[in-house]
């Protein structure tokens, strides 16, 4: 069933009143939130555009915005609330969204910033009655409350699964948003290869830790209703102390980026046998250090530990390493867990600056039935990252990682744009991070190349938690004896909480900030 809607229409026709998703306490089986997809496909159908943007929390409007979306053929396009109307305008403009789906999050930030949003737009509120809705968004948009929804698309328009499912936007370095398009048949190439390798069923309670603008999200609900499981949305209240949510909702399947285990260990809560219910614990979207992944290992017992590497351009992840539950066997490099092997139905290849292949190390680039075709209405940038080989007509993508190959397994050295040298050595980060994590014990470590000219670095600043007891003095001098002299950092400068993006990684760009 290569398309998304396809997928969960088919658990909908094989148990229509199993949970299928639980937002807010309230419970929705397949038949019923498959009724209620239909009944926004209906209207969505009539609206202009392809393109429906979804300006929505973790809140039921999201998902069946998404859902009907897909219903009647068209893309879905993820916005954030907690972006900047800046951002969230230029991913308007850019994607050509004339029909935004909101909830009540959404909503109070439109009025609160409606210069930021086109007069004519059209907003769709699933969960809102007509008179919940202010006046004076009334007199400059076109609305459609719930009440609209009432009439149902007879069956789903399935959309071939050459089509664009969903466009995330990712941080670009000009300041300007990359759309990156995905089809149906990259996500089921993803999904199906997925439930081949795991041991899932109806029976398993998935979390949602990600917002839907990161592609994780895409992981969390098709995966789910592919094998017609539930679905979990933690709220945003929670989201950094999801303990009690877990235990209570007895989730089986965990997905989120190691730095949410941070938070959950500055909590207490990586207790041992805290969380025995899970089965299996995905990571991906930054490095998994290993003290951190043996820490989960004794909260989730019994669950599988994997490592997954991916990026938007390649649909979610295509490489997984699973961890041993001998601590010993787990490999890694400068304290960070292998990526594993690729999936079997994907390729790779390590490349140079001048796209030579390399044996051992380089930058990764891959090809297959994930790879997405190129940017969103930007070809400048398509043909920077998308390229083919002589005499092999397949796509392939430049990740702007450097891979290194060992025994069979790819382990994370550095991005291409970080991969520097000072006074003519080249760098690895991450060794300088594990140096200084062993002496202070602090969890969050990141060093960066600050300026850099032509992979070249003038010096190199390394933040640490401000929680650490050595001084700066007493770090810097332990580098000393520790590391090669170029690999000293300039200064050791310690922060009390970390900027992170809204996909909750570390952001470089605000830590460099606090350099200038």
């Amino acid at each position: 069933m290569v398309n998304l809607f396809g997928v969960f229409e088919q658990a909908k026709n094989k148990a229509p009143d199993k949970t299928a998703l639980v937002v807010d306490k309230v419970e929705y089986s397949y038949s019923s939130l498959h009724h209620r997809a239909l009944q926004m496909a209906h209207l969505l159908q009539k609206c202009d555009g392809n393109q429906i943007g979804i300006f929505a929390g973790r809140s039921f409007s999201a998902y069946v915005g998404i859902l009907g979306t897909l219903a009647c053929g068209k893309t879905y396009v993820p916005l954030n609330t907690q972006f900047s109307a800046f951002r969230n305008q230029l991913i308007l403009e850019l994607a050509q969204i004339k029909t935004l789906i909101v909830d009540a999050q959404g909503l109070q930030q439109i009025q609160n910033q409606p210069e930021g949003f086109p007069k004519d737009l059209v907003l769709v509120c699933p969960e809102l009655d007509l008179t919940a809705i202010p006046k004076e968004l009334e007199n400059k948009f076109k609305i459609h409350a719930k009440s609209d929804l009432t009439n149902g698309l007879e069956k789903p328009i399935m959309a071939p699964e050459e089509n664009i499912a969903y466009i995330i936007f990712t941080s670009g370095s000009t300041g300007i948003p990359k759309g990156v398009p995905v089809s149906h048949k990259n996500v089921w190439s993803y999904i199906n290869y997925l439930s081949k390798r795991y041991d899932l069923g109806p029976e398993d309670r998935f979390s949602q830790v990600s917002d839907l603008t990161f592609d994780a999200s895409v992981h969390d609900m098709y995966l789910c209703w592919y094998v017609g499981a539930s679905l979990y949305p933690i709220p945003e209240k929670v989201l950094m102390a999801p303990a009690k949510f877990i235990k209570e909702n007895k989730l089986t399947t965990w997905f989120s980026i190691p730095s949410l285990l941070l938070f959950m260990k500055r909590f207490k809560m990586l207790k041992t046998n805290a969380f025995p219910s899970i089965r299996y614990s995905l990571f991906g979207g930054e490095s998994l250090p290993k003290s951190l992944a043996l820490e989960w290992q004794e909260a989730a017992p019994n669950s599988v530990i994997e490592n997954q590497y991916g990026a938007t351009e390649i649909t979610i992840g295509l490489s997984h390493y699973r961890l041993s539950k001998e601590e010993n066997k787990i490999q890694t490099h400068n304290g960070i867990v292998s990526l594993g092997q690729i999936f079997t139905t994907q390729e790779y290849r390590l490349i140079d600056e001048d796209n030579q292949i390399l044996e051992t190390e380089g930058e990764i680039c891959l090809t297959g039935s994930q790879i997405t075709k190129g940017y969103w209405q930007n070809p400048e940038r398509t043909e920077e990252n998308y390229f083919k080989f002589p005499g092999d007509d397949r796509i392939w993508y430049k990740t702007g990682d450097i891979l290194r190959l060992k025994e069979g397994n790819l382990f994370y050295i550095a991005r291409k744009d970080f991969q520097v040298k000072v006074r003519g050595f080249r760098i690895e980060l991450e060794e300088i991070n594990l140096a200084v994590k062993t002496f202070t014990g602090a969890d969050l470590v990141y060093t960066i190349p600050y300026p850099v000219t032509n992979g070249l670095a003038d010096h190199l600043y390394c933040f640490v938690e401000e929680t650490t007891n050595p001084s700066k003095n007493d770090i810097l001098q332990h580098l000393r004896k520790k590391l090669t002299s170029y690999m000293v950092p300039k200064e050791i400068i310690f922060i009390k909480e970390f900027p992170l993006n809204p996909n909750g990684k570390i952001d470089s760009k605000q830590l460099i900030d606090l350099i200038k």
